[in-house]
């Protein structure tokens, strides 16, 4: 039984680089992920190698190491395509007045003074207007976060809201003398 941790990894690895790369390439059809799947593997082989194992073993276990680094990659691709998506949704969600420049700056403008607004509240209303209106959360699921009851929640949320309203309104006299008679 060879020890790997005494294998010449570097000799190894060359000598079956061809049919693992091929091994990568079937699974994941991209020439230029190839090499850094097989970099992966390498890293991966070197830093979990059994301590004993026969070395006619080693090509055998070699293989399920590039299976699992390249299932790996896809799923890291998997995880880059969704984030991706979301941004892509949010931008299009953004835009839909991009046809108006005006309407997007002033899209813009609003949420930096709400975020500025939120920054100068109390840590616990901010915390609950996030938790409602960013992480989209229920008051039942905010009451379990926080440890309150759904109706202390709601009027937390409530009172949060007034002070929100009027914390924008502090830093932004024009928007309440444009919001009409009372």
């Amino acid at each position: 039984m060879a020890n790997p941790n005494q294998t010449n990894w570097l000799e190894f690895f060359q000598t079956h680089q061809k049919w693992r790369a091929s091994v990568i390439y079937v699974r994941i059809r991209d020439a230029h992920a190839v090499e850094e799947i097989l970099q992966e593997t390498a890293l991966a082989a070197v830093n979990n190698a059994p301590v004993s194992l026969p070395m006619d073993a080693i090509p055998k276990w070699l293989y399920r190491v590039a299976v699992r680094q390249t299932l790996m990659y896809r799923r890291k691709l998997g995880r880059e395509s969704r984030k991706n998506d979301q941004y892509k949704k949010v931008c299009e969600q953004q835009n839909k007045g991009s046809g108006n420049p005006v309407a997007l700056l002033i899209s813009l403008e609003n949420q930096e003074l709400v975020r500025s607004a939120l920054s100068r509240m109390a840590p616990r209303d901010a915390e609950i207007l996030i938790f409602k209106y960013c992480e989209n959360l229920s008051c039942k699921m905010i009451a379990e976060r926080v440890g309150a009851s759904e109706t202390a929640v709601k009027s937390r949320l409530l009172r949060a809201r007034i002070r929100l309203v009027k914390e924008v309104e502090r830093y932004e006299p024009d928007r309440s003398e444009n919001a009409g008679p009372e």
